[in-house]
């Protein structure tokens, strides 16, 4: 892959991510069991206990509030191309005050603890795409792909998500798992040709795929 097709598909992901407006993440962890395909909550958190975690394309950072507010011992930080969008923070506030009035979403947090937990992860979010990742080699417990990389890259541009998956594998440390949902993303037999040419052990979940490093 050339610097330059590289860099117009780090335009495409990125022009159809902001087309988008960012995908609303903001769900509860009940939600995230369901989404990760966790056959439990206590599931979830043994997987995610005391682990780094990378949140690839991670929306308004609904994985690391929900973790932050359920009590995990996780640090999580996350990738987002349209971080910087000056519109970001409002929406993001937005979703939050509607959540907040749903009872039980937050865990009956109040609403307090809630912008404690939006505020961290903001801190721990990255302007950056899953082609070019601003992390070291071998640095991630777990790295998560929910409805982002595996979702969105289109068949023209299956070379740019081999790259995206190197990417994500490179970041990750021995042993380590990347989880991606949703299941129906390999509708499209071209994903799951790429995730068989990369070779690593694969096993699937009752939401998508899980690769160990």
């Amino acid at each position: 892959m050339t610097l330059l097709e590289l860099e117009q598909a780090k335009e495409l992901n990125s022009v159809e991510y902001r087309n988008r407006g960012g995908v609303n993440t903001l769900r509860s962890l009940a939600d995230f069991v369901s989404d990760l395909g966790f056959s439990s909550e206590e599931e979830l958190r043994d997987y995610f206990k005391q682990t780094r975690v990378l949140d690839a394309g991670s929306g308004y950072n609904g994985l690391a509030m929900a973790l932050c507010l359920g009590g995990v011992d996780a640090q999580v930080l996350s990738i987002n191309p349209t971080f910087d969008d000056p519109k970001y923070e409002i929406r993001q506030r937005d979703l939050i005050s509607d959540r907040f009035k749903k009872s039980g979403f937050f865990q009956g947090r109040c609403f307090k603890d809630i912008e404690q937990a939006r505020v961290l992860a903001n801190q721990n979010t990255f302007v950056a795409s899953a082609l070019n990742l601003p992390f070291e080699s071998d640095y991630f417990d777990r790295v998560i792909d929910n409805f982002a990389v595996t979702t969105y890259f289109i068949e023209r541009f299956s070379f740019s998500y081999r790259k995206s998956l190197e990417e994500l594998i490179r970041v990750t440390k021995p042993e380590g798992k990347i989880r991606i949902s949703p299941k129906t993303v390999f509708e499209d037999d071209w994903k799951m040709e790429v995730l068989e040419l990369i070779g690593l052990p694969m096993e699937e979940h009752p939401n998508g795929i899980e690769l160990t490093k």
